[in-house]
């Protein structure tokens, strides 16, 4: 759009930025690239980000979508200890601790932005969208739709993106500043600040007690009953809003309140205690002939447990913006043959 409105074209006109009826000129194109080019540029010295090919330039550029990884480690201990108070009465207890931590946050989307500095001061693509600009279009203009168009610099420009820079007949509905502090820069923050924190959703403490008892003379020979207790500890699944004004990323009228997390207020989903009970009974059928030994076993898993939703995910007013469903005590009977 900078190019053309240069060119003499006018946003009023209903073939603005129409290709077929004002078709750019080589020269014009090689504006735009060094309008569009920022600081990447490859080892000899050539933009790689550019919108049209160049002449004798092979036309390798940066993809339009910039992914990051994490780097995860995760450490963990675990405790057992085993008591058999006699030879057909086992009792075992299990202890753990378990911790997933990440590092290096998005650090190929951060070195992009940030360069060689942060997000407050760095060399990257972020302090170029911030200071590239077209003082000598500093008016707004009309579209032919009636939408508003502002060019004059990039980081408050609108009226030509729906999505990232749109526009209504009074002015801005979205700027790429306002995109970028809701949509990027809220995210990173969060993701950068948490390195070295356990992950999301992990309960970092467990136990479990499982105990059983075979009865192995009398009327009950070949019975046994057992049960098992299982513990782990709460989650963090999330952070309320800061509802600190100065945290808000440049409120306006037209634009939403987009709000940082507030790191020092996490949401958690609660411990979870679950409760296993089966009874088996083992003893010799006539198989083919044969006298085989055969065990079945009923097992109740989570017994307490009446089924519903429970919340795994807070919005940042603390109200669920996710269920998992929990699923209701589970009957189900195994049969083993030992030929």
């Amino acid at each position: 759009y900078v190019v053309r409105v240069r060119a003499g074209q006018l946003p009023s006109d209903p073939n603005f930025d129409n290709n077929t009826v004002y078709q750019l000129t080589d020269a014009q194109e090689t504006a735009i690239n060094q309008l569009v080019a920022g600081p990447e540029v490859d080892a000899r010295g050539v933009a790689l980000k550019r919108a049209f090919t160049v002449a004798g330039v092979d036309p390798t550029s940066l993809p339009n979508n910039t992914q990051g990884t994490n780097s995860q480690e995760s450490k963990g201990t675990e405790g057992t200890l085993i008591y058999n108070p006699t030879r057909n009465w086992n009792i075992k207890l299990t202890v753990g601790r378990q911790v997933s931590t990440y590092s290096k946050a998005s650090k190929e989307i951060t070195d992009w932005l940030y360069g060689s500095g942060t997000a407050a001061k760095g060399d990257g693509r972020l302090n170029f969208w911030q200071t590239v600009a077209a003082p000598d279009l500093n008016s707004v203009y009309t579209m032919n739709n009636g939408n508003k168009l502002y060019l004059g610099d990039f980081w408050n420009s609108y009226g030509y993106n729906g999505s990232v820079a749109g526009s209504n007949t009074t002015g801005a509905t979205s700027t790429p500043q306002s995109t970028y502090y809701g949509v990027v820069d809220s995210q990173l923050y969060q993701l950068i600040t948490l390195q070295g924190t356990r992950s999301p959703s992990q309960r970092e403490y467990s136990s479990s007690l499982i105990t059983n008892y075979a009865f192995q003379e009398g009327r009950l020979k070949g019975l046994a009953v057992g049960g098992g207790l299982r513990w782990a500890s709460n989650a963090v699944v999330g952070y309320y809003g800061d509802l600190n004004p100065a945290k808000f990323t440049h409120p306006s009228t037209t634009q939403s309140l987009i709000s940082y997390p507030d790191l020092t207020k996490p949401e958690y989903i609660p411990a979870t205690t679950n409760l296993d009970v089966w009874a088996s009974y083992t003893t010799r059928v006539p198989i083919f002939g044969k006298s085989v030994r055969a065990k079945f076993q009923l097992n109740v898993q989570s017994l307490t447990e009446s089924g519903g939703l429970t919340p795994i995910l807070f919005e940042a007013n603390g109200q669920p913006a996710q269920y998992r469903i929990m699923d209701p005590r589970t009957f189900f009977v195994t049969s083993t043959f030992d030929f």
